[in-house]
């Protein structure tokens, strides 16, 4: 089995620029729905730190890498790319994680 068939997971972190944060967080919802539908998504959910205004994090959990490829070329993904630059205060942080056991 190659490498890029295994499941993955992905965390994505945004933080909102200063008055941004209902912006960001409505925008980011928007992504949610949608990404459940696609095939090879396990787990694609959005979270917010009580602790840190505007600190959102999506974890995500794939079939494969193949199938997270799709989910970044999909057009709920690009028009949200878009859209994002004018609410983050930084590009987001976004760690790719392979399932090992």
């Amino acid at each position: 089995m190659s490498a890029n068939s295994h499941p993955v997971a992905v965390t994505a972190l945004f933080q909102a620029k200063t008055g941004k944060v209902d912006e960001l967080r409505s925008l980011l919802k928007t992504l949610v729905a949608p990404t459940r539908l696609e095939a090879g998504c396990i787990r694609y959910d959005l979270h917010e730190n009580p602790d840190a205004t505007g600190s959102f994090v999506f974890l995500e959990s794939w079939r494969n890498e193949p199938d997270l490829e799709r989910h970044l070329a999909s057009v709920h993904v690009q028009a949200f790319r878009t859209k994002v630059p004018d609410l983050i205060a930084a590009p987001p942080v976004i760690t790719l994680w392979r399932q090992i056991a």
